[in-house]
């Protein structure tokens, strides 16, 4: 396994009083999460997978257990440290689903469980559809075809998309090898979820998103963001909402 310390785009801090833990999008790196408005006391930790950004030169990892497993391995020592710290975790679109895996090995291999999940734009993972072929498999010119059209990729989107190819086919292929997913299991996490999504995101129907009330017990909150799509991260109306729940979270830790 790579340095641990290459996983994590900032080290956690002695005085925090929450740690939030930032899993990325398809085929991003965890710099998208750097520029978010954070209450003080508030540590934010974006994960940086292998292949992209900081670390371009290394091999994505394309399958979903082994990067459970690695991210468990990095994060694991930071959750146990004493005294320990309440955390929670923020899954981005597919990062919501890696979220959930890692969430639930924790909850059930180490009895931690996040003090709550945050996410945006994430499907429920039994609802993920695999297409025939797997998008991953398809050639480039094709591949770049389906990924524009999936995502409503702007011409400048696509330019950045196409040179970070092999990272987005192995986060592709990662979660379309893992499905189907099996429905949510009879022991669901027990923290309460955020859910952010935009009534113009194309990419799964509105239920989908719904559906991912059920991989916990705890209470969920969802805000459904009018005229936005699937990426809204710079949407003014969504930061100032991540910041508020951030706060009462954090008031609660």
């Amino acid at each position: 396994m790579s340095d641990p310390k290459s996983w994590l785009l900032r080290a956690p801090t002695k005085d925090a009083r929450l740690r939030v833990f930032c899993f990325p999008y398809t085929g991003g790196g965890g710099a998208m999460f750097c520029r978010l408005p954070v209450p003080p006391g508030v540590d934010l930790i974006p994960l940086q997978y292998p292949g992209r950004q900081s670390r371009l030169r290394e091999q994505p990892i394309d399958n979903l257990s082994e990067l459970t497993r690695q991210i468990i391995a990095v994060i694991l020592p930071i959750l146990q440290q004493a005294p320990m710290v309440p955390f929670c975790f923020f899954g981005y679109s597919m990062g919501g689903v890696v979220a959930i895996r890692v969430a639930q090995r924790l909850q059930n291999q180490h009895c931690l469980s996040p003090r709550a999940m945050l996410f945006a734009a994430t499907v429920a993972p039994h609802k993920v559809e695999v297409e025939s072929p797997p998008i991953y498999t398809l050639p480039e010119a094709k591949f770049i075809a389906r990924v524009t059209q999936i995502f409503s990729m702007s011409p400048m989107e696509v330019e950045v998309m196409s040179t970070q190819q092999a990272a987005l086919r192995a986060d592709l292929q990662l979660i379309e090898d893992a499905a189907p997913f099996p429905e949510p299991c009879v022991a669901p996490l027990q923290c309460p979820f955020v859910h952010f999504y935009g009534t113009a995101d194309t990419v799964y129907p509105r239920q989908f998103y719904e559906a991912l009330r059920s991989y916990t017990s705890g209470a969920v909150r969802t805000h459904i963001l009018d005229g936005l799509g699937h990426f809204f991260d710079t949407a003014p109306q969504w930061r100032l909402l991540w910041e508020q729940e951030l706060a009462a979270i954090l008031a609660r830790a």
